[in-house]
């Protein structure tokens, strides 16, 4: 009939889901689970509760609305389905960041040929999450434990299309079509280079015989790129964050 679960983001910061079939639903169900939900976050110390609700979700949206949750910020999902269109220009991509003496390279070759590879993509990843919008920052917050990112890029699918761009020996940007996302060095952003490192990512994808993607982001520079890429926004996820005492 119906689920909820309850779990510690960070100390003090929680988050839940919660859903009920459509068949059981405005029989107080929902309202019962998310006083439960409330009451344990309550028990277990929270100052602050966090929802998810896609933006398409009216009924969900309204509910939680009226019990304390306000807006923090939206991550929104966007679609591209390859179509065959623009295919070469797409393809010529990487061609142009060469050309502006920006190489382009994979993490399966790194791996090979770079043995500080690891440090040096932690500090690019440490340096791009800086400004990375979060529904609920942490003014504590510490960087991404290196062990961490080297569990996520070694359990990275496909590194042979997995993209990474260096200026003068130094990793500046990268982009993954099939996990971590897409993100630039502060000190050469808006440039073009996202664009153009993501639109040579989709031309491999299209080569390898994919389809389309599916992807997020709360980043409205990010969502910028996809556009003139030309994703289509399907819907956004908005996260509400409740104060508790």
């Amino acid at each position: 009939m119906a689920y909820a679960t309850l779990w510690e983001l960070r100390p003090e910061r929680y988050r839940f889901d919660l859903a009920v079939r459509p068949l059981w639903q405005r029989h107080g169900i929902g309202g019962q689970l998310l006083s439960r939900v409330m009451k344990d976050a309550e028990t277990f110390g929270a100052t602050g509760l966090q929802a998810r609700v896609r933006d398409d979700k009216a009924e969900a949206l309204e509910f939680i609305s009226r019990r304390g949750f306000h807006e923090a910020h939206r991550m929104g999902a966007y679609r591209l389905d390859f179509d065959g269109k623009d295919v070469s220009e797409r393809q010529g991509a990487f061609v142009r960041l060469r050309d502006r003496g920006i190489e382009v390279t994979t993490l399966a070759v790194v791996r090979e040929q770079d043995p500080q590879y690891l440090e040096e993509f932690f500090d690019l990843y440490s340096a791009a999450r800086e400004d990375w919008p979060d529904s609920d920052p942490d003014p504590t917050a510490t960087p991404v434990r290196f062990d961490r990112l080297k569990r996520w890029l070694d359990d990275a699918q496909m590194p042979e299309a997995f993209f990474v761009a260096k200026h003068a020996q130094r990793y500046i940007a990268f982009t993954s079509f099939f996990g971590i996302g897409t993100a630039v060095h502060p000190h050469y952003r808006r440039q073009g280079i996202a664009t153009l490192l993501k639109a040579g990512s989709i031309a491999d994808a299209q080569r390898r015989g994919f389809q389309g993607q599916t992807t997020s982001t709360a980043s409205p520079a990010m969502q910028r790129v996809l556009e003139t890429l030309g994703y289509v926004r399907i819907w956004s996820e908005i996260r509400l964050i409740r104060a508790m005492a």
